[in-house]
């Protein structure tokens, strides 16, 4: 099963579920780390056009930003992975959101799944 194929029913139940955006984050970064332990994420993902997979004109370190968080990647993680501040992380992370109109970090590894970055 392709995880785009889970995570899609996952946010939609996470959103309904009455859980409040941390725990909701939670759960999601629970299930993504689990994903790479189980060895799931060396699929690789078909080759599209960058304009297919980036509509909402994402630079490319907030592809980067947005493939770690995807992945289940809170904010100090992604900070040290890509050397750059905590606070620099969280204002990508806005720029993602706004971007892509998302409103919260399961939506936005939803949106992520779908152009295949993880």
């Amino acid at each position: 099963m392709e995880w785009e194929h889970f995570v899609t029913p996952l946010a939609g139940t996470l959103d309904r579920s009455g859980l409040n955006g941390e725990e909701k984050e939670q759960a999601f970064s629970l299930l993504t780390r689990a994903r790479a332990r189980l060895g799931m994420d060396g699929q690789a993902a078909p080759l599209v056009s960058v304009f297919a997979v980036f509509p909402h004109q994402l630079t490319e370190r907030e592809r980067e930003v947005l493939r770690h968080l995807a992945m289940g990647k809170n904010n100090p993680e992604i900070a040290r992975e890509l050397f750059i501040s905590v606070n620099t992380v969280t204002r990508h992370i806005t720029n993602i959101f706004a971007k892509t109109s998302t409103t919260n970090r399961v939506q936005a590894a939803v949106y992520a799944a779908r152009r295949h970055l993880v």
